[in-house]
């Protein structure tokens, strides 16, 4: 079981919220004694992969709408991403600045935003 005290040491090393409260991460952490790592092997999938963390184990379950993804707060919209929702908010995040400004710099080859919208490109081949 994932504490709030492990979850917090997982984002305190620049993980996202989701990856915090994520299985996967603190089983692989554990089979290295415990180091800080920053990837659990796993092919999950976030934003940079264009997936909404479809192999997401943990307490949040199915909703990763329902927080922000990047900083666990309050969401003020959900992101449509790779067949999955994530919540997304305007407050000041982890990394320095708003967290909807993060996301538009990690979807900035994948989508394009447009007034605070997330609009998918259409594959056309």
């Amino acid at each position: 079981m994932i504490s709030d005290d492990d979850a917090k040491r997982m984002r305190d090393c620049g993980l996202n919220f989701v990856c915090s409260w994520c299985e996967h991460l603190h089983n692989a952490v554990d089979r290295s004694s415990g180091e800080n790592i920053s990837v659990c092997g796993e092919k999950c999938g976030g934003p940079l992969a264009g997936k909404a963390f479809p192999e997401y184990k943990g307490p949040l379950g199915g909703n990763l709408s329902g927080a922000c993804f990047l900083c666990g707060g309050e969401p003020t919209a959900s992101v449509s991403i790779g067949g999955g929702m994530l919540g997304i908010c305007e407050s000041m995040g982890p990394y320095g600045e708003k967290c909807i400004d993060k996301l538009k710099k990690i979807l900035e080859k994948k989508m394009v935003i447009v007034k605070e919208h997330v609009v998918p490109l259409l594959d056309n081949g």
